[in-house]
């Protein structure tokens, strides 16, 4: 099963325009290499049929629906976007139109959820690696501009158990994250940086596995080099028991007599019975000696038999480890480039920016920093922002 995936971010009026060109594709080039031009023709909004202007629509939104007559702070929150998607898998088991239906179920669990009238676009991108849909909307709560009270931790918790559920009841395929999990936000930087050392974590993995299965094979190559080795020496054995025993037609012409006044003894000549006792000992010790070895076969042949079923056990193993590594690795590979998009597209939203807004994104953004190092000291104080 697949994972929500479900990330809120929050925008100041300087950030508006950009994001505007980038969801409704206004740039005639992007820097971000994971946008195929020529798929861009099957993006579409669930919301708008034409593309709009954000920032008219949030001036209109605000107007109709906020109480104070205050003047709007420059560094307060006016737009916010709630990014939708899944894994790859998710979206190569469904068809189109199921996936369609996948957008407009969690669209309308946000309308819902944050209010239909605040609602601006819901782009939805297939000209991406992984389909995902951007939800943009003006945070407005009891006639109050505060993307602060709005997305607060409860909110968040809300969202992370309602939305999946809420879809799983729609007939999709899908589960919430990782429960009470004690992961905190990080920036997306630091985050590529998580998973670029989870993809190299992998590949270790499967050097792991692909050791232990020579190994294997190599014990067993041994094994077979050492039960020929065993098999020489008991067809030798063999030969020398034979050579060195008596047979039968020699002990049959040995001549004895009755020893007079006695019926359990015979006599034999001297010669004889030199004979017949240097066979036995010597067929004793080669007796012996040929049980060793054949026990040792024995041995040799059970531990082969054992490495063999260990071989085969690894290489099942060794498949299902290797296939899910590798799905996770092409995972981490498309969300890396789904992380270096939203980073180029940060960069590329600072590049539109007028050098008075530039200067304003910064300062604000190093409050941020500021903000965040205060909110990790105190425990349960953390601002998740992803499921």
């Amino acid at each position: 099963m697949s994972y929500m995936v479900c990330h809120f971010g929050k925008y100041k009026a300087g950030n508006v325009f950009g994001l505007q060109k980038h969801n409704q594709r206004e740039n005639e080039n992007y820097t971000n290499n994971d946008i195929d031009k020529t798929r861009t023709s099957l993006n579409y909004d669930l919301i708008n049929k034409v593309n709009i202007n954000y920032t008219k629509k949030i001036k209109t939104i605000i107007g109709a629906n906020r109480a104070s007559q205050r003047a709007i702070r420059k560094d307060a929150t006016v737009y916010c976007e709630c990014i939708i998607s899944s894994d790859s898998a998710f979206f190569e088991k469904i068809t189109e139109d199921s996936q369609k239906e996948f957008f407009k179920g969690a669209l309308d669990y946000l309308k819902n959820k944050i209010g239909e009238e605040f609602i601006i676009s819901a782009n939805v991108h297939l000209d991406e690696t992984t389909p995902h849909m951007h939800v943009g909307f003006v945070p407005i709560i009891d006639n109050s501009l505060s993307a602060k009270k709005l997305i607060d931790r409860k909110f968040l918790r809300d969202v992370q158990d309602q939305l999946p559920a809420y879809l799983k009841n729609l007939g999709f395929d899908i589960q919430r994250g990782i429960k009470n999990s004690k992961r905190k936000h990080k920036d997306t930087k630091e985050l590529k940086k998580e998973l670029d050392r989870e993809y190299e974590n992998r590949c270790r993995d499967i050097n792991f596995v692909e050791d232990y299965k020579n190994k294997l094979e190599r014990k067993i190559e041994q094994l077979e080099v050492d039960l020929n080795q065993k098999t020489i020496e008991y067809d030798n054995v063999t030969k020398i028991l034979n050579k060195n025993s008596l047979v039968m037609y020699q002990i049959k012409e040995m001549a004895f007599e009755p020893v007079r006044f006695s019926s359990d003894k015979v006599k034999i000549s001297k010669v004889d019975f030199e004979r017949l006792k240097e066979s036995a000992l010597k067929a004793y010790t080669q007796h012996n000696l040929y049980a060793t070895v054949c026990q040792k076969i024995e041995g040799l042949e059970k531990d082969k038999e054992f490495y063999k079923s260990e071989l085969q056990e690894s290489r099942r193993c060794r498949a299902e480890d290797y296939n899910n590594f590798r799905y996770e690795l092409n995972s981490l590979k498309k969300e890396n480039k789904r992380l270096g998009s939203e980073i180029n597209k940060v960069n590329e939203i600072i590049k539109n920016m007028s050098k008075e807004s530039q200067i304003e994104f910064f300062k604000v953004k190093k409050e941020i920093e500021k903000e965040n190092i205060e909110i990790q000291k105190e425990k349960n104080k953390s601002y998740g922002m992803s499921l």
